[in-house]
């Protein structure tokens, strides 16, 4: 497909930051005639509006070693990545104070691709680019779009909308993950597929939204005071927890304790994620709009044991398992049709597994005795068990 660039690159060298969160905002633009002011008198400010408001989200962000990139969609996508150090946005906002401008000098050359609107080209574009970001960065993806959708004609194995969501398997869509979907439907309902993509991601959608894109932002303080329990109600002291505001990390202290100032702009989204070795990370999401706004907020959140799950991979019939550790033991029978045993690891200070084999239809007969080391982010283990091992 053909490649359209008219815009310059900015580049700057960036470093790792021990102890930072990397955060990555994607912006995919609608650029079709509709959204530039071509169609309808009433959009002539919309995208200027729509450039405000990115750099009102900038401003809000304290970014370091991290994206903005831009997707410009309308028969094609064009994409602008810009990597920011230590929080220089001047070079962002530049681009977009002159993006407009830019827009209309193209268009005198190119009139037939604003006349599309190829929104899924736009969508998968982004979803595609998130993916060069490692899984512990924080990703947002904030769409653009009044809901003109039109495929270019004579385009070459389409991807049609209601296929979208098909197309996005691919990416897997969940809600459990650092990555979010933001779509603002301006002068237009929202749509439905992508109203399901939000709720698959999380995230927000911005009705009626596009009076209010460029009005001033109020920017405040805001206090969380959180307590993280395990699922005996007893405190979790070490665990990790990830804003999308900023780059730091914060912990619980030993009494399951921690304090997150944040500065934010109103209205806005606010996602906390919680992460300890050997437990389900867990959300809290605030979408915090003036009428709901306050100062502090205390709040309890429950974490609850990842399984550890072994898969036996043997060339028996039947056999039973044991399972010994420095507590308990337990017993499970596996056959043909259940190969798997999952164990609760409630005590992240568990390093060792052992299990006891043995063979049912030959008086318990030992087939293997065989001990696990166990590592903290580790839960899926694969034991084979063969013929052999059977103890004669």
């Amino acid at each position: 497909m053909k490649k359209l660039i008219f815009f310059f690159f900015f580049i700057i060298k960036i470093y790792s930051i021990e102890n930072q969160v990397h955060i990555h905002r994607i912006f995919i633009i609608d650029i079709s005639n509709s959204m530039i002011g071509f169609d309808i008198q009433e959009k002539k400010e919309l995208f200027k509006n729509i450039t405000c408001y990115i750099k009102n989200k900038i401003d809000e962000m304290e970014i370091e070693n991290s994206e903005v990139s831009f997707i410009l969609y309308a028969a094609d996508t064009i994409i602008h990545r810009f990597k920011i150090l230590n929080n220089n946005k001047a070079e962002v906002k530049t681009f977009l104070d002159t993006l407009y401008t830019h827009i209309l000098k193209f268009r005198h050359s190119h009139l037939t691709f604003f006349s599309s609107s190829y929104i899924t080209l736009g969508i998968l574009a982004s979803y595609k680019l998130q993916q060069i970001y490692d899984a512990t960065s924080i990703k947002e993806l904030y769409l653009f779009t009044d809901g003109d959708f039109i495929i270019p004609q004579g385009t070459l194995y389409p991807i049609f909308f209601p296929n979208l969501i098909d197309s996005l398997k691919q990416f897997q869509l969940t809600q459990d993950d650092l990555r979010y979907f933001f779509y603002f439907p301006l002068y237009s309902k929202p749509d439905p597929t992508i109203n399901q993509i939000v709720q698959l991601e999380g995230g927000q959608i911005f009705n009626d939204f596009e009076n209010n894109l460029c009005t001033e932002s109020k920017y405040d303080s805001i206090y969380f005071l959180i307590k993280v329990l395990d699922d005996n109600l007893l405190p979790l002291d070490s665990v990790q927890i990830i804003s999308n505001k900023n780059s730091k990390k914060y912990f619980t202290n030993k009494n399951g304790i921690a304090t997150i100032n944040l500065k934010i702009q109103i209205p806005t989204f606010i996602s906390l994620k919680f992460i300890k070795a050997s437990k389900k990370d867990n959300f809290l999401n605030f979408f915090i709009t003036p009428e709901n706004y306050k100062k502090e907020y205390k709040v309890s959140v429950m974490l609850q044991p990842v399984p550890l799950s072994f898969k036996f991979n043997y060339e028996l019939k039947k056999c039973s398992v044991y399972t010994i550790t420095n507590s308990d033991t337990q017993k499970s029978y596996i056959d043909s049709s259940y190969k798997i045993i999952k164990f609760y690891r409630y005590d992240d200070s568990l390093t060792n597994l052992k299990f006891i084999l043995k063979n049912v239809n030959k008086s318990d007969s030992i087939i293997k005795d065989t001990a696990i080391r166990l590592n903290k982010w580790q839960n899926f283990y694969e034991i084979n068990v063969k013929k052999g091992d059977i103890n004669k």
